[in-house]
């Protein structure tokens, strides 16, 4: 083969030349000191060259209109709520969203193996709220509930019929 011009070599060093191509002249530069010294200099000339110039930055303008043309698909309610399927289209989607809340609310109500083992008692929560009021001040709205559960102390403790 003979010696590459110095374009081939240009192409070869940015990666663009073919595999074909390429392979050729991977061979051809294992076997040539000249073209090796030619494509090390190069090198180091496309290292200078980028380092001195630095591409300027791009107009905020020119970066807006290029963005503007990319095109974006519209957000979901748009669709969902946009033209083409008539009068339906709205009724559609309200009637899916209503469904699928009902949906939710019966699962919710009607899981398999809930009881009454699921839910606190009253007196558990107020002992924990009796407990939290010895280690922390209470705020005024927390006071109710600290004299609701004094009061149903006093009440199991004294044996005496209240209002509960």
């Amino acid at each position: 083969m003979n010696c590459p011009d110095k374009e081939a070599l240009s192409a070869y060093l940015d990666g663009e030349t073919g595999g074909s191509e390429s392979a050729a002249l991977a061979g051809h530069l294992e076997g040539c000191g000249l073209c090796r010294a030619r494509l090390k200099t190069l090198r180091a000339v496309k290292a200078a060259v980028s380092a001195a110039v630095q591409a300027p930055p791009m107009p905020a303008d020119l970066r807006r209109a290029l963005q503007d043309m990319i095109p974006r698909p519209a957000p979901w309610w748009r669709r969902l709520l946009g033209e083409g399927a008539g009068p339906l289209r709205p009724a559609a989607a309200v009637s899916f969203c209503l469904a699928a809340a009902l949906a939710l609310v019966w699962a919710a109500r009607h899981r398999p193996g809930r009881s009454s083992r699921d839910e606190l008692p009253v007196e558990m929560l107020l002992a924990a709220h009796s407990q939290y009021e010895l280690t922390m001040p209470l705020a005024p709205e927390e006071r109710i509930v600290a004299d609701l559960a004094a009061q149903l102390d006093e009440e199991t403790a004294g044996g005496a019929n209240g209002p509960y």
